[in-house]
């Protein structure tokens, strides 16, 4: 595939002497250069511009946003790994005076399980 050829593209062709389809059989979009046409595409170029702009805007402030939820969701992570490991610690100690079964049955009555007829 041959790079695409600089120059305005005319209705008859280009300006290389070539048909108005391409090498690859594309039709060649017709640019009209009059003052009404640029000035549309110049509008068309700022709100392009401004569009890019404000999604910008909307990331940086979506960043933001993340940054204060995970700076949260990091401390509730820390919070709850220093309750297991107190809970941990606690039910060894629980095993380590009543024993493993004492330690199941209290659980098993605190539970309210149906199953054991309690």
């Amino acid at each position: 595939m041959r790079p695409a050829r600089a120059g305005p593209k005319l209705a008859g062709g280009d300006v290389n002497g070539h048909g108005a389809y391409g090498d690859g059989g594309q039709a060649v979009e017709h640019v009209s250069a009059t003052r009404s046409e640029l000035i549309a595409r110049r509008m068309e170029i700022g709100l392009a511009t401004q569009d890019r702009d404000l999604l910008k805007e909307k990331r940086a402030a979506l960043v933001v946003e993340f940054g204060h939820l995970s700076t949260g969701v990091l401390e509730a992570v820390e919070a709850l790994g220093r309750r297991a490991a107190e809970s941990a610690s606690s039910l060894s100690v629980a095993v380590a005076f009543d024993g493993p079964e004492g330690v199941g049955s209290a659980a098993t009555a605190a539970s309210g399980d149906k199953r054991t007829g309690r």
